[in-house]
C-alpha cells in the first residue's frame, strides 16, 4: 500500500521546523504524533536540528510509512489521510534538500 509517500516527515521539533521548513505547517495534526512516534522508533529524533530530522525521516520513508500507517488510518479521517500523504511529499521535496541552518559563532 503505497499509502503515504508520506510518513517520512513528521516533524520533531515542530515549532523549530516551521521556521526552517514552512511546508511542515501543511501536516494535519492527526498525523503528526503518528509520524513522530514512527520516526523516533527508527532513530530520527534530532529535535535540536529539525532539518537533519526531516532528512532522516525522508531517507527512511518506507520504514516510517510502514510504522505510521495504522496509526494514521486510525487517527485521521480519510480526507486528512490524503492531506498527510500530500504534506509528507511536500516536506521531503522542499525541506530534505534544504541547506543546513547556519550556526552562530
Amino acid at each position: 500500500m503505497k499509502f503515504l509517500a508520506v510518513s517520512l516527515v513528521a516533524l520533531a521539533g515542530m515549532a523549530m521546523a516551521d521556521d526552517v521548513c514552512p511546508a511542515t505547517t501543511l501536516m494535519p495534526d492527526c498525523g503528526v504524533g503518528c509520524i513522530l512516534t514512527a520516526a523516533s522508533d527508527l532513530g530520527c529524533t534530532q529535535i535540536t536540528d529539525p532539518i537533519a530530522d526531516i532528512k532522516c525521516q525522508c531517507s527512511k520513508s518506507s520504514a516510517v510509512q510502514s510504522e505510521a500507517a495504522t496509526c494514521i488510518l486510525t487517527k485521521c479521517v480519510p480526507t486528512d489521510v490524503k492531506k498527510v500523504m500530500d504534506a509528507a511529499s511536500s516536506i521531503c521535496a522542499q525541506c530534505a534538500s534544504a541547506p543546513p541552518t547556519p550556526t552562530p559563532v
